[in-house]
Parts: C-alpha cells; structure tokens; sequence
C-alpha cells in the first residue's frame, strides 16, 4: 500500500488561476529570462491549508508579512516520481497559526498542529511552565537576527540550504511531526498563496531565501537574440547552464493528475474522499464548475528527457536541441521534429493542442525518437511514466535499447503512454510529469572503445567504464558538518557500463554520506539492464533521499551494504609508495581484478570515499586552472600494475574531468596527486 496523499486545501475554494500565476517559463523583463516556480494561487474564502503527507514542519517569515510553511516529506506518492525534497506553502496567514504576541495562538480549536505543539509544551509535566508556547516550536527564530544562541546563527542566512532548519536546527527544539490530512493553518480569502515543490537533485542546495520569499522565479540573464552562437561560447553554454536551475522544480499541477492512476485525499467540505482518473481533473485540475480553470497547466503532460549526468539531453551542445515527437498516431515520424528547448528552457511539454483531431478514450501514445548521437550505443532508461498500461513499470520494462537508423540522424521510434480525461465529453491530456534518460554507452569495436569523431566537443570522453563516475561536489554541497552521518541518495541516474561483453550494466542512483572527517560517494544500484532470457537479479532496495546515520564512515558501509543484492567488500590498503593522501574503494561483486578497466568482472556497486579535506583540495586543483563551468566529474585512471616482496598492486589515479573556459568552452582532465591502490595477486 502507497503513502496516503492529500490535496493541500479544499479545491472548491481556489479561483481561477491565471496563466501568469503558474508553474513554468514566464516573460522576459529588464533583461533577463524568467522562469516561475511559485504556483501561485487564490481562494473565494479562508481556505484551510493541510499537509500533504505525513513529516516534519518548519515556518519562516516572507518578504510580504505572511508565512511559508516548509514541509519535509516522510513519504513519498505511491507511484514513481521524482524524489520530492520539500513542500513549501505560501501565503499563509500569520493569524491562523500566532496571537498577537507572536506566540502560538492557543485558542484556536480544530487545528491539530496547534494542539500537538501545546501537548508537547506541557510535558514532562511544568517542564516548561504554564507559559503560552511561543514561535520557535514552528522554528520561527531560526534566522540571523532571532536566532541568539551563540553557536553560529549564519547558519540560518539566506543563501544556506534548507536542510540546516532539520539537520542543523536549535538543538533545544523539536520541530514538529504533521501527519497527512490534519489542518495546519489557513489561506486568507483572495490573497496569493500557492506552493513550490522542490526535488532532489545532486549538486543543487535549496536555499533558505526560496522560504523567505512570497514567489520565487529564476532569473537567467538573457542572450543576444540577434547573435548566432557557436555549441562551444562560453556565454551562451552559462546561459544554459544556469537554466538547469529550473529542473530542480516540479511543477504541483504535475504532481495532482499524476494521481489520476493512484488515489489522491480530497477535502468535499466536511470530510476527505478518495480521487482518481476523471475525478481529479473535475474536482482539482478543473474544478467541478463549468468552465472552471482551478490550475492553468491542468492540460501540460511534461516530458522531461536527460542526458547520461542528470542534465537535459543536449546539454553538452552535441546532439542538436531537436527530437522527434508526436501524439498522432498516423504521423510519420520523420516529419514531427520538435525542438525540445522551445519554450527557452530546459522544459518540454505536451499539452491538449498536441492531440490528433478527434482523439478520444483513456489514453494515447507519445511516440518519439530521440539523437542516436556520435560512437555511443545510446540506451533510454523510463524512471518516470507508463508504456502501454498505467501499472508501475517493471525492471526490464523501463530499458529501451533501440537500433540506430542509418540514414538518419534519430534512433528508431518508441513510445510512452500518456492520460486523457474526459471533459464534458471532448478528450483533453491530463496534468503530469514523465523522466526519460538518455544513457550513452561507449562502444566498443575490436575491444576498444572509440572516441567521439569530433575532439574538441564538449561532452566528456570516456575511455573506460570508470570515467565520469560521480559528480565533485564542492564542500558547500555537502551534508552540514555539525550534524551526524547524514546519508542522502539522489533522484539523479546514471549508468555503470558491464565490465565483459555478456554482463550487466545497471541504473544506479549517486549517494554521498559524510560526517565531520569523512565523505562516502557512492553509485547505490537501482536497475540492472538484465538481458530478457537472463535470471534476474535480486531487487536492489534503495537508500532512503535523507537518513541519518551514527557517526563512523563503517556505519555507512555497513548501511550501503544492506541496500546490494551481492557481498560487499572495502578494499583500505597503505599507499606503497607514500605517505601521503589515501582512497578507500567500496565495491561489490568478485574481488578478481573488477578494477583492471572494468573487463574481467560485472560490478554491482562503485564508491569512493574521501576525506572533506581531499574534496577541497581536489576543487583547488580545479580552481587553479581556467573558470569552471558546470559540475566537475570524478574519474578513475589505471596508472600501472607492479609488486613488491609480498604482494601485487594495481594503481590507479583519481581526476577530474570538466568544462571550462573564458570565451570559449573546452573539455578539460586535471589529474590530481591523490593516487588509489588495491590488493591484487596476479
């Protein structure tokens, strides 16, 4: 059984949303792109705001007097979806939840969270007196200004994450613990409120000010409309670099007719009742009105396609911003080219204007090719979406390995399977969010990999399995360091390539776990492209997005470890040669040479672990070259193979590769002086 979800108000109330006021690209002004992530909103009448789901719950003040509530899931929607880091409500009114004094508002009845604060106030018994419990059981004191311990209250500045508020929050307080459905506070009649869904995405810090701000949008200075850039400029590649930002978002319309296949909780006004297929594009997305347009994005299906690092799919500037792409099921698939970046993000979406004239029943057919790109075997892995039925796609199910046409620039054509609501009568595509990912596999002929044709393009190469295996996260992107063993496994994929010809590769999901000294990066397995005749493999339980851990890097192992379907071993080994820095390997699998370029053994799981020292110090090797750009990727290099008296080693450098450059972008390889060694007895 799924988590139980609930809508966060009651639908009835909300009015019509305009345009301007969701999800999505906006207009450009004053020079600059904008892209909106507040899905703004408006009632008739006070609305009750209610958790959308069982977790913990932290309230800051906005910069138009009312409050954000930050919800932080302890589960997720019972289909797949990306990983939802927080919710956060806007607009609520100050007044449902603190009297005049700022206290919490004790007279208020038939609010759950205000009477699961007073209970916890009053016990242990006088504990804390007969006085009213006051804001900072809502976390209210935690910015620099109200926050006057003296333990560092810059913690709690606007451009921290919001991880500090839960991980790193007053030690004297316990946020409070919300269960999905109960009333947590209300939206005043005609005022803007809304939400923001943020997602799990390695790399990416949600920061404090997005809590502190009524409507956030992204702002990206724009491009010279009138210039012609090269794939390699260095301002244009920044440009859309930083539009990356906007996949960190997820639009609500999307989550809401997602659970057109599941059961969504929705408020009738005295009770909550279960909503699905139909009923939640006529009672939410549209409203039960004639007419009625409760969410301007009810008819947007999003079709998010990413490349083999977790960005979108031409990301590097090599494949062209076109794909192929149709709801028509007569079409030939040669004459639907679309350009993916269109709406001048990395944002593409189908709506009810791409369905065929007379479209009609339950369901249709997005069929689409995408780049078959330079010597690579491109592989299509479905996290997100349907094929064929609306049932949770099963582990062979989700890899699409298509043929390359050879007198085109596309693969072969496949499809997902998209819903239709009947509205009135007519057909209209339902609300929600599909992620397709566009693994790029080496190839390999006579043994050898070969090379991009083009050197000098921007993505990176890749000589062995081992290249380009986790991105660098820069000490800032790490869990905070005051807290214990935070272990975080991300909603990103990527691909690690079979070591022989016949083996498996498998989808895994990057983890970082660190303490005060230590940081574990880790590829944790979340599908394994199993040939159709071959056994499958046990399922892979995978890491929970934020678990805490006891302090130890061996409770981090012995964590990982529980998660991998084969033995684990960590390899520790003294550095022969020096004294210096030294790597620890984790890996599953046999321990007969799986590092001698990844050809002699199948993998089942990569990690490296370093010191939060090594990950500065490996930044300043970056740092000491030209500007980078983007994330760096970590890499690992078989160096030599030698013994001693005793035993035999195999060597190998660690280094990063990335882009980087002033005018123009170029890929660079900065080998560090970090060097990792293993057993290995030939």
């Amino acid at each position: 059984m799924g988590a139980k979800y609930y809508f966060y108000t009651d639908p009835a109330l909300l009015t019509a949303q305009t345009g301007t006021d969701a999800f999505g690209p906006a207009a450009s002004a004053d020079g600059n792109d904008l892209f909106r992530v507040t899905d703004t909103h408006r009632t008739s009448a006070d609305a009750p705001v209610f958790a959308v789901c069982d977790g913990l719950l932290c309230a800051q003040r906005d910069d138009q007097n009312t409050l954000t509530l930050i919800l932080k899931p302890a589960a997720q929607p019972p289909f797949d979806f990306p990983t939802i880091s927080y919710v956060l409500y806007k607009g609520v009114d100050p007044a449902s939840l603190l009297d005049g004094n700022g206290n919490i508002d004790t007279q208020q009845t038939g609010n759950p969270l205000i009477d699961a604060i007073k209970a916890a106030w009053q016990l242990p018994a006088n504990a804390n007196g007969t006085a009213t419990p006051d804001s900072k059981c809502l976390g209210l004191h935690l910015n620099p200004v109200d926050y006057t311990q003296t333990d560092n209250p810059a913690r709690f500045a606007d451009t921290e994450p919001l991880d500090q508020l839960f991980y790193n929050g007053d030690p004297l307080i316990q946020l409070p613990l919300v269960h999905g459905g109960w009333k947590l506070a209300r939206f005043a009649a005609g005022a803007a409120c809304g939400m923001e869904i943020i997602v799990e995405r390695i790399g990416y810090r949600s920061s404090l000010a997005l809590a502190r701000t009524a409507v956030n949008i992204l702002t990206v200075t724009s491009l010279d409309s009138a210039t012609i850039y090269a794939p390699n400029d260095a301002a244009a590649f920044a440009h859309w670099n930083a539009k990356e930002a906007c996949l960190n978002f997820v639009d609500p319309c999307a989550l809401w007719g997602s659970f057109f296949a599941a059961n969504l909780r929705v408020w009738n006004g005295t009770d909550f009742v279960k909503a699905s297929g139909d009923t939640i594009y006529t009672t939410v997305l549209r409203g039960a009105a004639q007419g009625a347009t409760h969410f301007a994005n009810r008819n947007r299906a999003y079709i998010d396609i990413r490349n083999e690092h977790g960005r979108s799919i031409n990301y590097y500037k090599t494949d062209g911003p076109n794909i192929q792409l149709t709801l028509d099921p007569s079409a030939g698939i040669d004459t639907c080219e679309v350009n993916y970046y269109a709406s001048g993000w990395p944002c593409f979406w189908v709506d009810t204007t791409s369905l065929p004239a007379g479209a009609t029943g339950t369901q249709i057919n997005a069929r689409f090719a995408l780049p078959k790109t330079t010597n690579t075997r491109p592989l299509i892995y479905v996290s997100v979406g349907y094929r064929g039925a609306f049932r949770t796609l099963k582990e062979r199910q989700r890899f699409l390995d298509l043929a390359r046409r050879r007198d085109s620039s596309y693969l072969f054509e496949t499809s997902i399977t998209l819903p239709l609501a009947d509205d009135n009568g007519v057909a209209r595509l339902l609300a929600g969010y599909n992620r397709l990912h566009q693994f790029k596999r080496l190839a390999i002929v006579d043994g050898q990999p070969v090379p991009p044709a083009d050197p000098a393009c921007l993505a990176p190469l890749r000589a062995t399995a081992l290249e380009c295996l986790l991105p660098l996260l820069t000490p800032d992107d790490l869990p905070v360091t005051e807290a214990p063993v935070i272990l975080k496994t991300y909603d990103d994929l990527h691909y690690v390539e079979p070591g022989a010809s016949d083996g498996d590769g498998f989808v895994a999901s990057p983890a970082v776990a660190a303490d005060n000294i230590n940081v574990v990066l880790a590829l944790v397995p979340r599908a394994h492209n199993t040939p159709a005749a071959a056994l499958r493999p046990t399922p892979v339980k995978v890491a929970w997005p934020s678990l805490v851990l006891p302090g130890g890097e061996d409770n981090v192992f012995a964590y990982l470890s529980k998660l991998l379907p084969t033995p684990l071993n960590l390899v520790e080994v003294a550095d022969p040669e020096t004294s210096g820095d030294q790597i620890e390997l984790l890996y599953a699998g046999s321990t007969a040479g799986i590092y001698q370029d990844f050809v002699r053994n199948n993998p089942s799981a990569v990690s490296i672990n370093l010191s939060r020292m090594e990950i500065a110090d490996l930044h300043a090797i970056v740092a000491s070259g030209d500007s980078a750009i983007g994330t760096p990727m970590l890499s690992l290099s078989l160096m030599d193979t030698y013994r001693d008296d005793v035993t035999s080693y195999v060597g190998f450098a660690l280094s990063v590769n990335l882009l980087a450059g002033m005018q123009t972008v170029a890929r660079l390889v900065q080998p560090s002086q970090i060097r990792v060694y293993r057993h290995e007895v030939f």
